[in-house]
C-alpha cells in the first residue's frame, strides 16, 4: 500500500514490527509527544525503549542460580476436552518444584489453555491426577484452588480475571473480599481495602486516579500490574501465569517477567504458558514442550532454541536425540 501511494499510520508497541516496516516513529508517553525519529537513522530498540518508557529496559534478564525445593505438584496422565469437545491434553505429566519456573512452550493453540483451565478448576478433567503435596485435588472448584494457594494469573485478563466494571480497589481484594481483614460479619471494611489499595498501587507502581475507578479505565499493562499484586500477594504456593506479557509494553512486560523470577525466588512452583519463546527460554528452570496436546519433552532452561523448535513442530524429545 505504501508504495502504491498510500499514507500509513501505523499503532504498535511491538520494536521489531517498528524497525523492519515503519519509515518514521513518532513515540507517545503518558499521552505526551516524546519525539520523532525517522527509522532509517539506525534506529535501534534500546532508543525506542528509552522514549518510550523513560529509563533503560533489560531485554534479557540474568537468573540467580537456585537449587530447586521438594516435588510439590504433580500432574499425572492428564486428558481434557476443548469447548468442541475434542481431546486437547492428552495424558500430559509433569511435575513442579518449589523455587522453580517450568516454562510450556508450543504454538498456540496446542492444549496451553485447557491445561491452565484444568489446574485451576475451570475445566473438567477427563481422566488423570492432579497431586498438590500428595494430595489428589483434580477436578475441584476454583475456590478450592484458590483456599490451597494456587494462584493464576489468565490469559484473557478482561473475561477471566478482572470485574471491568468493578472498583480497583475491589478488583485487588476479589478473591478474599469476605473474609478478614477485609470483612467482619459480611460487612466490607472499607477502610482497609482503600488502604490495601494504596500499598499495593505503590508497591506494583499501578498508575491510577483513584481507588474508585473501575479496570476498564486502566491500560493493559496497569490491568495486568493489578492481577499480579492480586495473585502474588496472596503468598502463592503454585503460580499459573498464561501469556503474562503478550499485549503489553515493553517497559510493562519487563515488570511482570521480574515479578515472576521474584515469586520463583521466594520459593513458589511457577508455571508459565508463552507463545514467546525467547520469554520461555530467559525465565525458565526447565522447559516442557507441548504438541497437539502432548508433551514433547523437558529440556532445561536456556536450551537451543533450534532444539526448542523442533519439538514444537511434533518431534519428540527422545527421537531429536537419537538423530543427534
Amino acid at each position: 500500500m505504501r508504495d502504491d501511494g498510500k499514507s500509513i499510520i501505523l499503532i504498535t508497541h511491538k520494536l521489531e514490527e517498528i524497525i523492519s516496516i515503519v519509515d518514521e516513529v513518532t513515540v507517545l508517553r503518558d499521552g505526551k509527544m516524546i519525539g520523532t525519529k525517522r527509522v532509517d537513522e539506525h534506529v535501534t530498540k534500546d532508543d525506542l525503549t528509552k522514549m518510550m518508557v523513560g529509563r533503560d529496559v533489560l531485554f534479557h534478564f540474568t537468573k540467580s542460580a537456585r537449587k530447586p525445593g521438594k516435588e510439590i505438584f504433580q500432574i499425572r496422565n492428564l486428558c481434557a476436552k476443548n469447548g468442541k469437545g475434542l481431546i486437547a491434553l492428552n495424558h500430559f505429566t509433569l511435575d513442579l518444584h518449589e523455587g522453580e519456573i517450568v516454562g510450556i512452550a508450543g504454538v498456540d493453540g496446542n492444549g496451553q489453555s485447557e491445561l491452565c483451565d484444568v489446574l485451576t478448576g475451570l475445566r473438567k478433567a477427563e481422566s488423570g491426577t492432579i497431586l498438590l503435596d500428595g494430595e489428589d485435588v483434580t477436578n475441584r472448584a476454583p475456590r478450592f484452588y484458590i483456599d490451597k494457594r494456587i494462584s493464576y494469573i489468565p490469559e484473557d485478563r478482561h473475561s477471566t480475571s478482572l470485574a471491568m466494571n468493578w472498583s480497583l480497589k475491589m478488583n485487588l481484594v476479589l478473591k478474599n473480599f469476605s473474609k478478614a481483614p477485609f470483612a467482619k460479619n459480611g460487612i466490607l471494611n472499607k477502610k482497609t481495602i482503600e488502604s490495601h489499595w494504596d500499598e499495593m498501587q505503590s508497591v506494583y507502581q499501578i498508575k491510577a486516579n483513584c481507588c474508585d475507578d473501575t479496570a476498564r479505565c486502566l491500560s493493559g499493562g496497569n490491568q495486568q500490574k493489578v492481577i499480579l499484586a492480586r495473585e502474588i500477594e496472596s503468598n502463592p504456593r503454585v503460580l499459573i501465569a498464561s501469556q503474562p506479557t503478550r499485549g503489553l509494553d515493553v517497559g510493562a512486560a519487563e515488570y511482570v517477567r521480574q515479578k515472576l523470577l521474584d515469586t520463583r525466588n521466594n520459593g513458589a512452583a511457577v508455571l508459565v504458558v508463552s507463545a514467546d519463546l525467547e520469554e520461555i527460554l530467559q525465565l525458565s528452570d526447565r522447559v516442557a514442550v507441548l504438541y497437539g496436546g502432548e508433551l514433547m519433552g523437558v529440556l532445561q532452561g536456556g536450551a537451543d532454541p533450534f532444539a526448542v523448535g523442533e519439538l514444537m513442530m511434533g518431534k519428540r524429545l527422545e527421537d531429536a536425540q537419537s538423530e543427534a
